[in-house]
């Protein structure tokens, strides 16, 4: 008995269209960009963990020295303690919720570079123009 060979599959790709490129292109940059969000998220979320541990450490240690406090003198020196301690560790805060936020943002100019320095847009909205102009099938009058 005689086997039937294969039918013949054109290997060849056909070239994709402006527009489906720079939709795969749009997706993958959507993509890294929610990525780099994500890693945003988990950055702040540290910097918030990391100035409430310091927090507390900073209040454990001057609530220890209350316990020696012998006049008005001594409290006001815990409080200015207390209050130095608080207004570094806001200004770490700060800093480190900066630096999250600057990261964020220049991977998400890395992500997005690309579509401002290729035709591939320019080729896609022309493509566009083509297919939805006057006398087309997508027309849109």
């Amino acid at each position: 008995m005689k086997t039937k060979s294969p039918p013949e599959v054109n290997t060849v790709d056909p070239k994709p269209s402006p527009i489906a490129d720079a939709e795969l292109q749009q997706l993958c940059a959507a993509t890294q960009c929610a990525t780099a969000v994500f890693r945003s998220f988990e950055e702040v979320r540290k910097v918030h963990e990391c100035a409430v541990h310091g927090a507390v450490q900073d209040h454990a240690a001057v609530a220890a020295k209350f316990g020696g406090v012998r006049g008005p003198g001594d409290l006001l020196a815990i409080q200015a303690e207390l209050l130095q301690r608080d207004v570094d560790g806001a200004l770490r805060y700060g800093k480190a919720l900066c630096e999250a936020t600057l990261e964020l943002q220049t991977h998400i100019l890395r992500c997005c570079s690309p579509f401002m320095q290729n035709d591939v847009w320019l080729e896609a909205a022309s493509a566009f123009d083509r297919a939805t102009g006057p006398g087309t099938a997508l027309s849109r009058s």
